[in-house]
């Protein structure tokens, strides 16, 4: 049997599962996250993957505030950018080497939305628990254009779409400019 013909077993042999997966209760969540959350004033959203989410409040309104960053980003984006279309992120992983048994334990995003600047983290306690996060991030990698990360072209962002293929999710990342700040 070759691997295409593998690859759809599995794909109908496990076609339901993620349902039955879902349907199961929240997990416990750890003492850590909980005084994470107590520390920055979060909520920790009831999904099956522990999610914090923090919001700060700014003096200002961000909604359709551009900058300008051809400087910073060596003439990648020679036209202002909407905050609003960018997605800030950042992974920390398991390892640095790669390989399989690299994984992130904890997903970072922040964003722009009207006068917040929102911060939302998926901790993964256990291996498996990334599809849920992509279940909850997908709208999110949807709206927005531009990804932005410190050192996350060559690491976090090859990593994120690996682990969105071995999930099945299909989000065009690519689709994506990304501007790397370091």
């Amino acid at each position: 049997m070759d691997l295409k013909k593998k690859l759809e077993y599995y794909r109908k042999t496990t076609a339901g599962n993620f349902s039955r997966q879902e349907q199961k209760s929240a997990p416990r969540v750890p003492a850590s996250v909980k005084a994470i959350a107590e520390h920055f004033k979060a909520k920790i959203l009831p999904y099956p993957v522990p999610v914090l989410e923090i919001s700060m409040t700014e003096d200002k309104e961000f909604e359709g505030e551009s900058v300008k960053l051809n400087r910073l980003s060596k003439n990648q984006f020679t036209e202002p950018i909407l905050l609003e279309d960018c997605l800030f992120f950042d992974l920390e992983t398991t390892g640095l080497s790669g390989g399989a048994g690299t994984y992130p334990f904890l997903l970072g995003f922040g964003y722009f939305e009207g006068e917040q600047f929102k911060v939302v983290q998926y901790f993964l306690p256990d291996f498996g628990r990334d599809y849920y996060a992509f279940k909850e991030i997908q709208p999110l990698l949807e709206k927005k254009k531009i990804l932005v990360s410190f050192n996350g072209k060559s690491y976090d962002f090859p990593l994120l779409k690996t682990r969105a293929i071995l999930n099945r999710f299909v989000v065009d990342l690519d689709r994506f400019e990304h501007l790397d700040l370091l």
